[in-house]
């Protein structure tokens, strides 16, 4: 081969390779690891699929909200959990835990029969919420105009508060619901979930 053909290659092919990783050093928005700031998007809320627990009944011994004592959520019989993480996983921000809770059709062998609604917890960034572990907490009642094909887990309420103190009302739908959630998680051993 020529010399003068070569070093021409041999440039082209050195270059062609800084490129590649260059590339491969830099991340898109979508896959950035940086921690964000804010709550979660309906596209995220939807997008959870992994099942935690299914068919947790009432408050016996045998799960995990015997901790405490449980009178808000008793009458919903009928109970699913799910997350955007494992069990094993550790929880970041960002993170969604959600109870979708049911009436039940029979007392003797519980059925699910009409969805209750629905409980989404989001892990906010540190300092969100220091007193509630830096939980959002997000209730979605049934709706019967909504699309659960598209949204699973019912449409996200518009985020109003602008407060930074704990909602000690029992009418919000978002935010730092210390009257209607914080208190009883505070007595969960991981995390403020009853689910680790």
């Amino acid at each position: 081969m020529n010399p003068k053909t070569i070093l021409p290659i041999f440039i082209s092919l050195v270059l062609l390779a800084a490129v590649i990783i260059f590339a491969a050093g830099c991340k898109s928005d979508s896959t950035s690891t940086t921690p964000r700031t804010g709550t979660i998007t309906q596209a995220e809320l939807d997008n959870v699929t992994m099942r935690l627990d299914s068919g947790i009944t009432g408050d016996d011994a045998s799960n995990a909200f015997t901790a405490v004592n449980d009178t808000l959520t008793v009458k919903h019989k009928l109970r699913d959990l799910f997350a955007s993480i494992t069990k094993s996983t550790s929880v970041s921000e960002g993170d969604i835990f959600i109870r979708k809770a049911y009436y039940i059709s029979s007392t003797s062998y519980p059925k699910r029969d009409s969805v209750i609604n629905f409980v989404v917890m989001v892990k906010r960034e540190a300092g969100y919420y220091p007193a509630g572990n830096d939980w959002e907490y997000i209730k979605i009642p049934y709706n019967a105009t909504t699309d659960y094909k598209a949204h699973p887990f019912g449409l996200l309420p518009a985020d109003t508060s602008t407060s930074t103190a704990p909602d000690l009302t029992k009418t919000s739908l978002r935010g730092r619901l210390q009257a209607q959630c914080a208190t009883c998680h505070a007595g969960a051993s991981g995390d403020f979930l009853f689910s680790r």
